[in-house]
């Protein structure tokens, strides 16, 4: 199993508003190469505004250091509005630009809101034509995109998750699978309902108060979870409440 650490994991505020990195990934690349990761997911925000040029070192600072770089995570948002819809496909247009500079094959995917159980079949219309139309836009590159199971999205469910897969209908449209999405639920039974679209897996853990812990402390018993996977899957270590060193020593 390739490992990787997102780098929202040594952001401060990671949950608030205003989306601004606490650190540049210049600083935190030093920082995350000793911890024996395989490698980064980059936070959309760490791109933010970033030029290619820019890019391009980045990607030399990784490779320096033997990090590889796995996915990358831009906000997008098909639902919320015809402005969000096109800037999320503006995003697109930019990270794919970003993933060939950086040997990158997977972004992750945001449907947007509201939870699957409030949507309307807009919202349902809307993701899937966003999905389906950043899917197109990276068949050049053969960039898969990865829609993230996530609370209060359309992926909120296994059932919706199958749904977005079946109606975008596209060979790079799979799944993020996070088991934190699905608290008191065997992540072993869910994955196997997944297992044919799962193409990455987001690792987080909370305890009973939804507090995040580390990952062997949570509600989630990952050590089977990851032994059931056989170790041939690409995992990621999307955040946890302490410093990356103190993450690395609990998995």
């Amino acid at each position: 199993m390739e490992v990787y650490l997102c780098t929202i994991s040594l952001q401060i505020n990671k949950w608030g508003k205003e989306k601004k990195p606490d650190w540049a990934l210049e600083e935190l690349i030093p920082q995350i190469s000793p911890l024996g990761f395989d490698g980064i997911e980059i936070w959309g925000y760490h791109l933010k505004d970033r030029t290619e040029d820019e890019v391009k070192e980045i990607k030399r600072l990784a490779d320096s250091v033997n990090l590889k770089i796995g996915v990358l995570a831009p906000y997008f948002n098909f639902t919320e509005s015809s402005v969000s819809y096109q800037r999320s496909i503006e995003d697109a247009h930019q990270f794919i630009k970003f993933c060939r500079i950086l040997d990158c094959r997977k972004i992750r995917v945001f449907t947007g809101g509201p939870a699957s159980a409030q949507a309307t079949e807009q919202d349902w219309q809307q993701a899937v034509n966003g999905i389906k139309e950043v899917c197109q836009l990276g068949e050049k590159d053969e960039i898969f995109f990865v829609i993230e199971t996530h609370d209060n999205m359309l992926a909120d469910t296994i059932e919706t998750s199958l749904k977005l897969i079946k109606e975008v209908g596209h060979p790079l449209c799979r799944l993020n699978f996070q088991p934190a999405t699905f608290l008191n639920k065997d992540p072993r039974e869910l994955y196997n309902q997944l297992k044919p679209f799962v193409f990455h897996i987001h690792a987080s853990n909370f305890d009973l108060a939804h507090k995040v812990t580390f990952l062997n402390e949570g509600q989630i018993d990952y050590l089977s979870f990851f032994q059931f996977l056989r170790l041939n899957r690409y995992m990621t270590v999307s955040y946890t409440h302490l410093r990356a060193h103190e993450t690395s020593l609990h998995l």
